[in-house]
């Protein structure tokens, strides 16, 4: 049976699959839904995504190294004082966060209306 330690520690595991895989495809993605992007997004947020679709596959795995950082701190404090329970909330914190991080993909999904080609077509 796993311990809660384990399950902690999966987070990290879990992270990483989905990270490192945004790393490799995030730039060909930006390039080929940009336009898409540009169209649909409202004119508020498109100015603060803007920097975001210029952002290349180095720029974006340096941000996801510092996300990977905060979070490895998190499940190592929290494993290793998870007896007392006294970085728990910082690691409930990060979690409930990567959670909201869902929902990101799924504006994105309605956004670009789920095209299934790198294209962009419909």
């Amino acid at each position: 049976m796993l311990e809660l330690s384990h399950l902690i520690w999966l987070f990290l595991v879990v992270f990483m699959f989905h990270d490192f895989e945004e790393i490799v495809m995030v730039e060909g993605w930006v390039r080929a839904k940009k336009d898409i992007i540009r169209r649909t997004v409202p004119e508020r947020l498109m100015k603060m995504l803007e920097p975001s679709l210029s952002m290349n596959t180095a720029q974006f795995a340096v941000a996801v190294s510092c996300i990977f950082a905060v979070l490895s701190a998190a499940v190592i404090l929290t494993v290793t004082t998870l007896s007392s329970g006294t970085y728990l909330p910082f690691f409930l914190v990060c979690l409930h966060v990567m959670f909201l991080h869902v929902f990101i993909h799924v504006g994105h999904t309605c956004f670009v209306r789920g095209t299934q080609d790198w294209g962009g077509s419909r």
